[in-house]
């Protein structure tokens, strides 16, 4: 049986959505039965031992996953986020693994990945893969479409149809691409108890929440709007970064709309405590998030598996997921009216809303979860 090797570029001190998919998927590696190591970067200064703890702290970390580490080599951000790479060709000739699959989602380390002569999983998560220099993105580009088409670069994951087809045209080979949405954690999320709103208070209103970050691109100001008017509902913001919430207080005047409660960021594991209080769940954004039409957001599938009422904007990859008034109410994206429009199906007819609820939380369990996930990469590794 195969063993993993999950390489990413994210510090263990981190808490970004990004290291949330990359624990996710390699917890799903260890519940498929396969040995899995997550290798990830640290500083000179970090110690090794406190910083894995903290991760398990705030993450859900399967027991048999290894964690290990290798140290950057300048104390610089930038070098090490460019240079660090370079090392990973004097790690990888160390490990004696042969039958050892190495899953990247890091050009650069690709390169090391591709280099080491074991088998390759490269997923992507946007069109760019830097996002500075165009010049550097070019460059990058190029190189990893280079090395798609080498013979142990078995699988080249795209995170939504939508940028599968993108690299497609691009010159990623056919054979080797397939489109796979992220996911949620069964464990997490089956058998969730009935709620008892010890994370969000139980008024006569409904409530509507919205987990995640909190970023002014992420748009929260929609929300906000929506809970100016929308006065029969209370709704809830979970997540951070928490200096933010002094910005939009100021910006939106806040303390004049009551029934708005921003609670700041809340450690992952507990998550689905504040989704499952919720009556309604929030699936907003802004056109400024630059991977919009791309992405594959988790807390659209975190949404579905509680089995409760999405309001979600329309953009591509979501409609490729939810579908409107059958696992979802979908709104056009931008358009607090739409929003509105939306929120009254929803609390005008809650019966009709609940079974959509129920609908979405059957296709997560059967098409979207880490583990379904797992499996389908598995097929390529045979």
């Amino acid at each position: 049986m195969s063993k993993i090797l999950y390489i990413h570029n994210t510090n263990l001190s981190t808490k970004t959505a990004n290291l949330t998919q990359v624990i996710s998927m390699c917890n799903a590696f260890c519940e498929a039965g396969k040995s899995t190591t997550l290798l990830l970067p640290r500083n000179k200064n970090i110690n090794e031992e406190e910083s894995v703890l903290t991760l398990r702290k705030n993450f859900r970390v399967h027991e048999d996953l290894s964690i290990q580490t290798f140290v950057n080599t300048y104390n610089s951000y930038k070098l090490n986020k460019n240079l660090n790479f370079l090392r990973l060709f004097k790690v990888l000739r160390k490990r004696r693994q042969v039958d050892e699959v190495i899953f990247v989602r890091n050009v650069l380390y690709l390169i090391a990945a591709v280099f080491s002569r074991k088998k390759v999983i490269y997923e992507s998560h946007n069109t760019l893969v830097h996002n500075g220099s165009s010049a550097y993105n070019f460059i990058l580009e190029k190189i990893l479409i280079y090395l798609s088409k080498k013979k142990n670069l078995v699988l080249f994951v795209s995170i939504s149809e939508n940028l599968n087809q993108f690299w497609l045209k691009k010159g990623i080979p056919a054979h080797k691409s397939v489109a796979l949405h992220d996911g949620f954690d069964t464990k997490a999320y089956e058998g969730i108890p009935i709620s008892n709103n010890t994370f969000i208070p139980k008024t006569d209103k409904p409530t509507a929440v919205y987990t995640g970050n909190i970023h002014p691109n992420r748009g929260i100001k929609y929300i906000i709007e929506l809970a100016r008017i929308c006065k029969n509902v209370d709704f809830y913001v979970v997540g951070g970064p928490d200096s933010f919430v002094n910005d939009y207080k100021s910006q939106y005047n806040l303390d004049e709309i009551r029934n708005i409660t921003f609670l700041g960021s809340v450690p992952h594991i507990d998550i689905v405590q504040y989704q499952n209080d919720a009556d309604i769940l929030l699936a907003v954004w802004s056109k400024e998030v630059p991977t919009i039409n791309y992405c594959s957001p988790l807390k659209l599938f975190e949404y579905m598996a509680c089995g409760k009422p999405i309001l979600a904007f329309g953009y591509p990859t979501i409609r490729e997921v939810l579908e409107d008034n059958k696992t979802g109410y979908i709104c056009e994206p931008d358009s607090v009216p739409d929003m509105l429009v939306k929120m009254d199906e929803i609390t005008r007819d809650f019966e009709k809303a609940k079974s959509i609820g129920e609908n979405a939380k059957k296709v997560a369990l059967l098409n979207y979860s880490w583990l379904t996930r797992v499996k389908e990469i598995d097929k390529y590794l045979k």
